[in-house]
């Protein structure tokens, strides 16, 4: 996450929760943790940006454990509040504070093979999309890769059944989807020209593709989109007014909840992006 724009989510329980759910609906999407366009062998160094409860960076050192490789596997997020207790970690994970958008320390200049990237359009203006892969480009090795698994809120819709002719809340979720949290930057127009902005920095791309999803990876995107909404219209609620606007927040919440088992849904367009390090 990045202090160039706003987390408005809150980082307790439900939303460590909901960040599981939503880790392994993506997983079961695109079938694994690592797309088949990264070989696997030669992964010595893995980092995982806006890591969040650390779920991709353990799973991913179990799964490539259990196939004979060894790799140290290092999640960065601006906040260690939804971090397992280190205890809890192999000795291989190392969880740590930063700002993907801020410029990483020297010791982690051309240190890792992969770094994934997860989640972060929903809150990254198109000018700091540059500032990103610059990041990603600084922090990986000659021929590294970087994976990048987000919706593209442009290309997605809402799907009514013949029971829910209107889906107005749906709608407005939409319509907050598509706009950055902050700034003057209505519309996400580096998704476009996202393989063109990768390359200037130094990232040849290897794939760009919408995922395939299924009925029930719709319904599980939607589940998750239905408590991501719920926790930032309530937060927002008990921050910025009193009793009323609550009670006006769970009303809402429970209205998306209504046309959801209606059988209305919005079809979430998840991409993919792969992309390869430049060798010098």
């Amino acid at each position: 996450m990045a202090s160039s724009s706003k987390y408005l989510l809150s980082r307790g329980l439900h939303a460590s929760v909901r960040l599981n759910f939503q880790h392994w609906a993506i997983k079961r999407m695109i079938g694994g943790l690592i797309h088949p366009k990264i070989p696997i062998n030669g992964l010595t160094s893995i980092a995982d940006l806006g890591t969040g409860t650390a779920i991709w960076p353990i799973e991913v050192a179990e799964e490539l454990k259990a196939t004979g490789l060894e790799a140290s596997v290092k999640g960065f997020d601006i906040s260690s509040a939804q971090y397992p207790a280190p205890n809890l970690l192999p000795p291989n994970i190392h969880l740590d504070i930063q700002d993907a958008f801020d410029t990483f320390e020297p010791k982690y200049h051309s240190y890792f093979d992969l770094v994934q990237v997860r989640g972060f359009v929903s809150f990254t203006r198109s000018a700091a999309a540059e500032k990103l892969l610059h990041n990603v480009f600084q922090i990986l090795k000659p021929g590294g890769y970087l994976q990048w698994i987000d919706v593209d809120p442009h290309k997605s819709h809402i799907v009514s059944s013949d029971f829910a002719q209107a889906s107005p809340v749906l709608e407005r979720v939409l319509q907050r989807s598509r706009r950055p949290i902050e700034g003057d930057d209505p519309v996400f127009t580096f998704l476009p020209e996202l393989p063109n902005l990768a390359l200037s920095q130094g990232l040849q791309c290897l794939h760009n593709d919408s995922i395939p999803t299924s009925d029930l990876d719709q319904l599980y995107l939607n589940q998750s989109l239905g408590m991501a909404f719920e926790d930032s219209v309530i937060s927002g609620a008990k921050l910025n007014g009193g009793s009323a606007a609550v009670d006006e927040a769970e009303m809402m919440v429970n209205k998306l909840l209504s046309e959801i088992e209606a059988g209305a849904r919005m079809h979430m367009e998840m991409f993919c992006f792969i992309a390869q390090k430049v060798e010098s």
